[in-house]
């Protein structure tokens, strides 16, 4: 309900790149699976052959955007068929997640396309995002679980997962990814043949959707493996259960690895914008600012802030998770939680460096949330390993950040698209009371869903003991 406040605020095709997403899904639903195309003359990306009536949809909000040029909203040229060849700049993208989100739109037209293709993506997302709560609540004994679980659905997360483009799904997959690291088997509750398909699936779309999927998929596990222990992973990898499972995770990091190979997604090299002069280093501190606002909000476009509240609450909360976790958690938690923070702005750091001169500061902190986002699960398995008291105060405080961090978000960004005017004028403005009403309505569901909703098991002796053993890392 949360997305689907989005759904309906965004203007059609208004979303981050929406109308290059939406151009890329057509296609690849009408049979164009490859991955080269023609470059186009004026603009970005390469060709692709787009129903007509999408892509005059999308004109106004493509148009209105400041470094789209003329082949990036315009057609080129018109097929016999009747559709026309315009450039998307994820031409080369795989074309996996596109098929879903574009199958889906297919009875659809103009506008209509646009948003069907938007709740197909929705729904992925709702789905894997469910299977990752069912994961964390199968063996939560405290409501530490859900504390974290409701601190990570930050208002760019519920943002990205309503849009038809890949970081939504990836997002949701590194939560589903994270929840069976951590939560999907224990000494007295093993692993169950749905959340092992579960934990696959999710590592076989993080494998796919982006060119970087696979670097935070290795990463996790390695996380994983540092919070757990080596005898934890090699438990594991002597599991013969598992064993399919792996392979069908390698074949696809393989295969995304392949793609990556032969059609070069996101290199810079494809850019056609103004090169930048000098050396990235001096902005990285302030670009690190930037990254770690983003994390939180940044709608609807990557430098648009939400009400600055919004900012100051989540960074509150998630410092306060932070420092319990470190006092009161596990010790394993807080070499693996800061092996988290390095890792991940030393990756950010390194690509925006190596790519500063085609792209600019192009990199943007939502990119690293599928992996940022295991520190709150990591700081919840913790606390509730050590049964620290407090989790039902936790449970509401973070309830309380949700609520308030969502709906003041949606609230202010439909101020800001009402204010700054929209370039479809067909676009109608859902009311303040409707988009409110919608994301605090999803926020008490999952809120009542965490609270309720968990399996009571026993705790062994065997158990309690493996859960205060140290990790080996």
């Amino acid at each position: 309900m949360a997305q689907g406040a989005w759904i309906f605020l965004i203007p059609p095709f208004d979303g981050q790149d929406e109308h290059d997403h939406a151009f890329k899904a057509a296609a690849v639903a009408r049979g164009d699976w490859g991955g080269a195309h023609d470059r186009v003359e004026v603009g970005r990306g390469a060709l692709m052959a787009v129903p007509e009536d999408i892509v005059t949809a999308a004109l106004p909000a493509c148009e209105a955007l400041p470094y789209t040029q003329r082949d990036d909203c315009n057609p080129s040229a018109t097929l016999p068929d009747g559709q026309v060849l315009v450039a998307t700049s994820f031409a080369p993208t795989h074309p996996a997640f596109y098929a879903l989100v574009g199958t889906a739109a297919l009875p659809f037209e103009g506008a209509a396309a646009g948003y069907a293709m938007r709740v197909a993506g929705s729904v992925l997302c709702t789905t894997m995002m469910v299977a990752a709560f069912a994961v964390i609540r199968r063996t939560s004994r405290t409501q530490w679980p859900a504390t974290g679980f409701l601190l990570l659905l930050t208002p760019a997360m519920m943002y990205a997962t309503s849009l038809p483009a890949p970081n939504g799904p990836e997002m949701a997959a590194g939560l589903l990814l994270w929840s069976t690291l951590l939560f999907g088997s224990t000494e007295s509750a093993p692993a169950p043949r749905w959340v092992i398909a579960a934990g696959t699936t999710a590592a076989v779309l993080l494998a796919t959707v982006r060119t970087i999927g696979p670097l935070w998929l290795g990463l996790c596990v390695l996380v994983a493996v540092m919070y757990h222990g080596v005898p934890w992973a090699l438990e594991r990898l002597r599991d013969r259960s598992l064993w399919p499972a792996y392979a069908v995770v390698v074949l696809a990091v393989m295969a995304g690895a392949a793609w990556t190979l032969l059609f070069s997604p996101n290199d810079p090299e494809n850019e056609s914008g103004p090169q930048f002069v000098g050396s990235a280093w001096p902005y990285m501190p302030s670009a690190g600012v930037v990254w770690l606002i983003q994390l939180v909000a940044a709608i609807p476009r990557r430098n648009s802030m939400v009400p600055i509240s919004v900012y100051a609450v989540v960074l509150a909360a998630w410092t306060v998770m932070l420092c319990v976790a470190c006092w009161r958690g596990h010790r394993a938690v807080r070499w693996s939680i800061a092996a988290i923070f390095v890792s991940t702005t030393g990756v950010s750091i390194a690509l925006t460096v190596a790519t500063y001169t085609e792209i600019g500061l192009a990199w943007q902190g939502r990119y690293s949330w599928p992996f940022v986002l295991g520190w709150l699960l990591l700081a919840a398995h913790s606390l509730e390993r050590r049964r620290a008291s407090g989790d039902l105060s936790a449970l509401v405080m973070s309830g309380a950040v949700a609520a308030f961090s969502l709906t003041t978000s949606v609230v202010g960004v439909r101020s800001k698209l009402l204010a700054r005017g929209v370039a479809d004028a067909s676009w109608t403005a859902p009311s303040t009371q409707l988009v409110a009403l919608l994301t605090l309505s999803g926020v008490l569901l999952t809120v009542g869903a965490l609270a309720t909703l968990r399996v009571k098991q026993p705790v062994s002796a065997r158990q309690d003991a493996a859960d205060d053993a140290p990790a080996l890392v």
